[in-house]
């Protein structure tokens, strides 16, 4: 058609993408340009014809189509699980509520306990979208790769068929990387799980490290990699391997190629969030009744971490409180109500605030007749943040619990940084909240600032 159509008409064609086969049968993309070329007469005397191959483009583009599509599904799942954890902490925080009101010989309290684990799996399922959309801070220490590899390899070597044969060729003189030892655990435990899976007639499951360099060659092929020193694990079965077609979804949040019941789709997607949190790479290679095998990159540790101080917590077994004010900070009416439900039925006094303007407003009119605040950081308006500092501000030694949906990620750690007394993660048991209200509560003289994130 090009052709025809450049005959008929003499309009020369350029940048028509298309795919060609080479001499030895390898497909590329190729980019052509297609003219007349004319004779000292001017009459047309041929075509001419360019090819350029333009397949390493087209990896490139497909490869950064991919990284934007993986982060904003990233975000949206981030923002899922925060909504989401909101709705459990009221679920799980009203059923606390009702089973303190009841004892195993009320018929539904049995009903009650399923309702409260089957919110707690809710609340397991969120932490694993909330570590793909990197809204989980590691707790980064010095750690030697090697060691995690061996105590998960006899993990793994319980729980796994003894017809599959697990092995291991680890590095000498491994280099140090800056890692959290459990989500390198969690990494290396779901990858052995999904081998198992690939292989259920049994197989050879190889677990390797090394170190490696990265050069401008491997990163301008490979989008998100970077020029650099790694340690680099590789973890490889002889199972099924990934259908092609299947291949570019794998790390997608809930994509599955296991039937109902069998798998939730976020273990990948765990995996490929917990390696961009480490500022790692990670990519694969799998051929359908091969086997396949994972890279993972982690940056080599070029200086000594900071770490965080480890808070001295005292010990007080009396959760309940004696009248004290406990000012709460929300846009959910409905965990609003179950939280000062929870404080009313420990001895303490709740205010509720749905915005942080209404809480400025609040403090302003009783400001030392506020004890306690606690405070959600995602909210309309002003939001959380602006909202502590402000009554900071007013208040210098106020104590505020941060209550967030999202995980001790690098904004709690701001925030913590920056005033904060405490941080705990929804959705919450109510005795944790408790514990913590009385810890701040009975701290003597002013509260340690930015050191207390848990969850």
């Amino acid at each position: 058609d090009i052709i025809r159509d450049l005959l008929e008409s003499g309009r020369p064609c350029r940048n028509f993408e298309t795919r060609r086969y080479t001499k030895d049968r390898r497909l590329l993309d190729v980019s052509m340009a297609v003219s007349r070329y004319l004779d000292e007469e001017g009459n047309s005397a041929g075509v001419l014809s360019i090819l350029r191959d333009i397949s390493e483009k087209k990896l490139l583009e497909d490869q950064l189509l991919h990284a934007h599509k993986m982060e904003a599904v990233g975000t949206l799942a981030g923002g899922i699980s925060h909504d989401f954890n909101n709705i459990l902490q009221i679920i799980s925080g009203y059923v606390q509520i009702l089973l303190l009101s009841s004892n195993p010989s009320d018929p539904d309290y049995f009903k009650l306990q399923a309702i409260e684990k089957a919110a707690q799996k809710g609340s397991d399922l969120t932490k694993r979208l909330l570590v793909f959309s990197r809204k989980v801070e590691a707790e980064l220490r010095p750690v030697d790769l090697n060691h995690t590899v061996l105590q998960v390899a006899r993990l793994l070597e319980r729980t796994i068929p003894k017809m599959i044969q697990i092995e291991t060729s680890l590095a000498t003189n491994l280099r140090v990387i800056n890692a959290d030892p459990l989500q390198l655990e969690q990494i290396i435990m779901n990858l052995g799980v999904n081998a198992r899976d690939a292989m259920p007639e049994g197989g050879r499951l190889l677990v390797q490290t090394s170190n490696v360099a990265l050069d401008e060659t491997f990163c301008r092929t490979h989008v998100g990699a970077r020029v650099g020193e790694y340690v680099q694990l590789k973890i490889t079965d002889t199972g099924l391997g990934i259908k092609p077609e299947f291949q570019e979804h794998i790390f997608e949040p809930f994509f599955t190629t296991k039937g109902i019941g069998e798998g939730s789709g976020l273990g990948l997607a765990m995996v490929y969030g917990i390696v961009k949190n480490h500022g790692g790479y990670i990519n694969f290679e799998s051929m359908p009744g091969k086997g396949t095998s994972f890279h993972i990159y982690f940056p080599v540790l070029a200086a000594e971490t900071d770490t965080f101080v480890a808070y001295e917590r005292k010990k007080d077994d009396v959760l309940g409180g004696n009248g004290e004010r406990i000012l709460v900070v929300d846009d959910e009416p409905l965990l609003l109500e179950m939280v000062g439900d929870l404080l009313n039925r420990f001895g303490y006094v709740p205010i509720a605030a749905e915005s942080g303007e209404r809480a400025i407003e609040i403090l302003k009119a009783e400001t030392g007749l506020i004890d306690l605040v606690i405070l959600d950081l995602s909210m309309p308006g002003m939001g959380g943040y602006r909202c502590l500092k402000e009554m900071l501000g007013m208040k210098p030694d106020l104590k505020v619990i941060i209550a967030s949906g999202y995980s001790a990620n690098r904004k709690v750690r701001e925030t913590l940084d920056s005033g904060a007394a405490g941080f705990i993660a929804k959705p919450y048991h109510y005795n944790d909240m408790l514990k913590k209200i009385r810890e701040f509560l009975d701290w003597q003289g002013h509260v340690k600032r930015g050191n207390t994130a848990a969850s």
